[in-house]
C-alpha cells in the first residue's frame, strides 16, 4: 500500500534557507519533535537540522562557507532575511546576569509594581492624577543624599506612618560600604509598617529601594526583634512618635542593642531624649529589661507611649543659668569598672572647673561584658548631653575623663541650647507636634541638615542655619494639617 503523503507546511525560509517544517508522520528519519508539534527535518547540507554555516544575519556561531540562501517569498529579493536570534538561557553553571540571579522574597508584599525617579509611578502627571482620585501623591527621596545613611529611611517612615502620606525613597545608602538595607534598617521598615498596616516594597535585606504606603495607626501592644546588635534605641525613636498621634496608650517591647557605638544610647534615649520631648506634649517611658552591648547585643528595653498633646511648641534659643550635672556609669559583668569610670568624670569636672555632679552607679544585668557613661549638664531651658561605651583595651579611667571634657567643651561654648546630637533628633518631633519650634545648637552637622530636608519634603517647613561645623541651629514651622489619629 502507498504511504500516505505528509502535508508540507513551508514558512519563511530561514537565514540560510536549509530547514524546512514538515507534519509529523510515522516513519520519518532522522528528524526532532518541535515546539508546535512538528517535526523538523534535515535537508541537504545540513546536519542535525542546524546549518553547517550560518551568515551574519543568523546568530550562530558556525564557520564554513554558506550555502545559497533561497529567496523570501516576501521581499523578492535573494538577501537572507533577518531573524531573530535565540533568547539565551543560562545554565546552572554559566555566568548569571544580576536579573536572572534569585532575589529573597520581601517578607511584606506590596500591591505595586517597582517605580525608580523617572519612572511612570513618579511622574509630575500620575501625581496629579492620584491627586485627582484624592489618594495622596509619593513623596520620592534619595537616600544618598546630605548624611546618605539610616537616619533618612527612619525619618521618612517616623513622617510617612504619622501623616499618612506615602513615600518612595531609592539609592538607600549608596555612599556606604554596604550599601543598601541593613537587618536594623529593615527592623525599623517592618516596625512601621505593623503599626500602620503599610503596604510596603522592597523590604528585604540589601535592598536598595523602599516603597511606603501607610494606613491609620493603631494603639496596641507590640514587639519587635532586631536580629543583630543594632541599636534599638533608634528603631524606639522611630515607632514612638507615630504611636504617640493614636487615640489611646501603646506598650512596646524591643530587643537588640541598648548601648552601641556611634547610636544613642539607652540612657541617652531615656533621660535626655525623652525629657525634652516631654516639653512638646509627648508622653514616653522607657525601661530596660537588659542591656545589649556590641556586638553580642541581646539586650531588651519596655517603652509605653501616651497619646500626644498637640498642639505644643518649643523653642530652644539659649541655656540660660546651669541647673546641675548628672553622671550615670553603668557596668555589666565588669566588677568595679563602673565605680572607677565615675571617679575619673568626677575629678576632671571638678579640677577643670569646681564642678560638682550626681552620680547613679549601675549594675546592669547583661548577657555579655560592657561599660557605659552618661553625662548630662541641665540649664534653665536647654541641656546637653554625653555618652561613651566601654571599648577593648581601653581603661575605664580614660572613658571617664573623655567624657568629662566632652561635657567641658560644650560648658565652654556657650552658643547653642542643646547638644549636636540632641538637635537633629528633635527635628521630627517638632514638625509632629503641630506648633512647630526653634533649636540652636553649637555645631551645625550633616544628620541636621539632612533630617530638616526630609521634614520639608512632607509638607513641613523646616530650615537650617549656620555654617556646617560651627554654631547655627534649625527651625520647623507649624503644620498645617496635624497627623491624623488612628481609632
Amino acid at each position: 500500500m502507498p504511504s500516505r503523503p505528509s502535508v508540507t507546511s513551508r514558512w519563511p525560509s530561514s537565514s540560510c534557507g536549509a530547514t524546512s517544517w514538515r507534519r509529523a508522520t510515522a516513519g520519518t528519519s532522522r528528524s526532532r519533535r518541535s515546539r508546535s508539534g512538528c517535526r523538523r527535518s534535515r535537508e541537504p547540507g545540513t546536519r542535525d537540522s542546524r546549518p553547517r554555516s550560518c551568515s551574519r544575519w543568523s546568530g550562530c556561531a558556525w564557520s564554513g562557507p554558506a550555502p545559497t540562501a533561497s529567496p523570501s517569498p516576501w521581499s523578492g529579493s535573494s538577501r537572507p532575511r533577518h531573524t531573530r536570534r535565540p533568547r539565551r538561557r543560562f545554565s546552572p553553571t554559566s555566568r548569571k546576569s544580576p536579573a536572572a540571579c534569585s532575589r529573597p522574597h520581601p517578607a511584606i508584599s506590596f500591591p505595586f509594581g517597582r517605580a525608580t525617579a523617572g519612572s511612570e509611578g513618579s511622574t509630575p502627571r500620575n501625581a496629579a492624577r492620584a491627586e485627582r482620585r484624592g489618594c495622596p501623591s509619593v513623596i520620592l527621596l534619595d537616600g544618598a543624599q546630605g548624611e546618605g545613611g539610616g537616619q533618612i529611611i527612619r525619618a521618612a517612615l517616623a513622617l510617612s506612618a504619622a501623616t499618612g502620606q506615602p513615600f518612595h525613597i531609592t539609592r538607600i545608602r549608596a555612599g556606604r560600604v554596604r550599601p543598601g538595607l541593613q537587618p536594623q534598617h529593615l527592623a525599623a521598615v517592618r516596625a512601621a509598617a505593623m503599626l500602620c498596616g503599610a503596604s510596603v516594597g522592597g523590604a528585604f535585606d540589601g535592598s536598595p529601594d523602599v516603597r511606603f504606603e501607610p494606613g491609620p495607626v493603631r494603639a496596641g501592644e507590640f514587639r519587635f526583634e532586631i536580629a543583630t546588635a543594632g541599636a534599638l534605641t533608634l528603631l524606639l525613636q522611630t515607632v514612638v512618635l507615630p504611636l504617640a498621634t493614636a487615640s489611646e496608650p501603646s506598650r512596646i517591647e524591643v530587643t537588640g542593642g541598648t548601648h552601641v557605638p556611634r547610636s544613642p544610647s539607652f540612657h541617652y534615649l531615656a533621660r535626655h531624649w525623652a525629657a525634652v520631648a516631654e516639653r512638646l506634649g509627648l508622653h514616653a517611658r522607657f525601661d530596660l529589661a537588659r542591656a545589649g552591648f556590641y556586638p553580642p547585643g541581646g539586650g531588651e528595653a519596655r517603652a509605653e507611649v501616651q497619646p500626644w498633646k498637640r498642639p505644643a511648641r518649643l523653642v530652644l534659643e539659649s541655656r540660660g543659668r546651669l541647673v546641675a550635672i548628672r553622671g550615670t556609669a553603668g557596668a555589666a559583668r565588669l566588677p568595679g569598672v563602673a565605680e572607677r569610670m565615675q571617679r575619673a568624670a568626677r575629678e576632671r569636672l571638678w579640677e577643670s572647673r569646681r564642678l560638682e555632679s550626681a552620680w547613679e552607679v549601675l549594675e546592669v544585668p547583661a548577657p555579655s561584658k560592657g561599660c557605659f557613661l552618661l553625662l548630662e549638664a541641665i540649664f534653665e531651658h536647654g541641656r546637653g548631653a554625653f555618652g561613651l561605651i566601654g571599648e577593648r583595651r581601653v581603661r575605664a579611667e580614660a572613658l571617664g575623663d573623655r567624657a568629662a571634657r566632652q561635657l567641658l567643651k560644650f560648658l565652654d561654648s556657650d552658643e547653642g541650647a542643646v547638644d549636636p546630637h540632641l538637635a537633629d533628633q528633635l527635628v521630627v518631633p517638632l514638625a509632629l507636634a503641630g506648633g512647630g519650634g526653634l533649636v540652636t545648637t553649637p555645631e551645625v552637622t550633616s544628620h541636621l541638615e539632612t533630617v530638616a530636608d526630609v521634614v520639608s519634603r512632607f509638607g513641613i517647613p523646616a530650615r537650617t542655619w549656620g555654617r556646617r561645623g560651627g554654631a547655627g541651629g534649625v527651625e520647623v514651622g507649624r503644620l498645617v494639617d496635624p497627623p491624623r489619629s488612628g481609632r
